[in-house]
Order: C-alpha cells, then structure tokens, then sequence
C-alpha cells in the first residue's frame, strides 16, 4: 500500500531522523542482526501508522482507492484557496468578494494563456511524466496475445497490458488512467502514440475548455463602493461637529459677541472724543 503524499510527507517529516538512521544502519552494515532490526523497524511503524490510520484508508492507498484519477480525486481544493486567501479573509465581505474574483481572474488569464500556447495533445504535467516512462521502458520485451493485449516483460514484474479497454495489471494505468511504462512500451510496438492511450480529462483541448471563459469584473461595484464610502466619511464628519460640546459652542459664541463688543466700545470713545473736541472749538 502506498500511501498518499500528504500523509506520507508528514510522517517523514516528523520521524525523519529515526527512519534515515535506521535505513542507513541496514544499507551500510552487511552484518547487521536483522532480527534487532525488524522489531527496531515494528516500534517505530508502530508510532509512525497512527497519523495514516486515522483517516480511512481509501483515502491514502491507492490500491484500496475506489475511483479513477488518484493524484486528482484526493486533494483538497479548499485548503488551496485557503492559502491563496490567508491575507484577504482579513477584510469586510465584499472587498473579500472582489479578492477572490480578481484572484480567478488572474489564474483564468494565466492558464488560457498557457494552454493557447502549448502545441502537444496533452497537457505540460502529463508530456513530461509520458516522456519520463516511455525512458525507463525502453528495454521492455513486448509479446502480443491477441490484438489488444500484450505480454510486457523486463520490469520488476511482468505485466499483462490490454490497450482496449486501458488497463494493466500494475494497477496504475487503471486507477490513473494515464498509461504506464508498460502500457506505452505494447502501444508503442503496435505503432499507436502515449496521447491515444491517455484519458481525454489529461488532453490540450480539455484543458483549454476548462479555461475559456472570462471571470469579468464588476464596474458598478467600484463606483458603489466609492459612494459608500464618501457617504460614510461624511456622516463621520457631520457626526464630529455635532460631538462638539455646549461650552466649546459657547466660548466661540462669547469670544464673537466680546470682539464685536470691542469694536463697538471702540466706536463709541472716538464719538465721545470727537464730540469733546468740537464743544472745546465751540467755546473758543
């Protein structure tokens, strides 16, 4: 059983030394007591099983997965956008809202762009992993049993391979349908390419249909957002002046009627002057 990578990573990672220590015990020492060795190996899978366990086991081996295309059907989509959206989750509802579109808006663009330059029948992922196993098949011996199936030998195992109804008994070309070292090898004899032997979900032009359509912004939303937000600067404004309390109202007030109050008094000593000076011309 092998389990899936999320899993498997993790367990590495948290018993990373005791497993490489052991493993290079047993490479390195010729006369190692393996049966030390076996019980060293139990204790720890014994610790290490627990995280893997937990969890049902159609969900981490493959060879108890129940559907096709394992790498695909067992991730977690949600965790993806969970990382993407780490930053983002912080804000109101609607500028997450736009986040999240102008995030698809992007990833759209990019992988049209892409898919509208690539020439191959399959997609960049699937060329390169055809292109890996079509190298290590090389020195296959093929045998033909009847006009779909093939005898593929010179593996580890030998391997009955039917090209019509797209399996091999590997396991591997029927749960991911893409074809095996062993598959491509007897299609190969027969003169048919890796492409014709691969689901159509791993083709160029699948691939471009997932991504033909446009994820469009929403222009009337900016300009609400705009209104909104002027809006609420000014009912921010108008509630500041209306916070002013009575006697900063009053010191203003007293401080103009005090100012006019000079200017009048003002006034009224250069009349009173005035009328002085005139009466002293008078009585002259």
């Amino acid at each position: 059983m092998n389990p899936c990578d999320d899993s498997w990573r993790r367990i590495k990672h948290i018993y990373r030394l005791p497993f490489q220590r052991l493993v290079r015990e047993i490479a390195q020492d010729f006369k190692t007591d393996l049966h030390f060795q076996r019980h060293a190996v139990l204790a720890l899978q014994e610790v290490a099983q627990k995280p893997i366990f937990d969890a049902d086991v159609t969900k981490w081996a493959r060879c108890q997965f129940p559907g096709f295309r394992y790498d695909i059907r067992t991730t977690n989509p949600a965790e993806s956008i969970n990382s993407a959206l780490r930053t983002p989750r912080e804000y109101p509802v609607i500028p997450l809202l736009d986040s999240i579109r102008e995030m698809l808006t992007r990833w759209f663009f990019e992988r049209r762009t892409r898919s509208r330059k690539h020439t191959k029948p399959l997609t960049i992922a699937i060329e390169k992993k055809i292109d890996r196993r079509i190298n290590k098949g090389k020195t296959f011996l093929v045998q033909p049993v009847d006009e779909y199936r093939f005898l593929v030998r010179g593996d580890t195992i030998d391997c009955l391979v039917d090209l019509d109804r797209r399996t091999c008994s590997c396991g591997k070309y029927n749960l991911l349908k893409i074809p095996c070292r062993h598959a491509i090898k007897a299609g190969l004899t027969v003169g048919r390419a890796p492409s014709s032997l691969t689901d159509e979900m791993y083709t160029t032009s699948t691939w471009r249909t997932a991504y033909e359509e446009t994820i469009n912004p929403i222009v009337g939303l900016f300009q609400m957002m705009s209104g909104m937000l002027m809006w609420n600067l000014l009912n921010q404004e108008e509630e500041q002046e209306g916070e002013e309390s009575a006697d900063t109202r009053r010191s203003k007030t007293n401080f103009v009627h005090r100012k006019e109050l000079k200017k009048r008094r003002g006034a009224d000593a250069v009349d009173v002057a005035k009328r002085i000076i005139t009466e002293l011309h008078a009585t002259e």
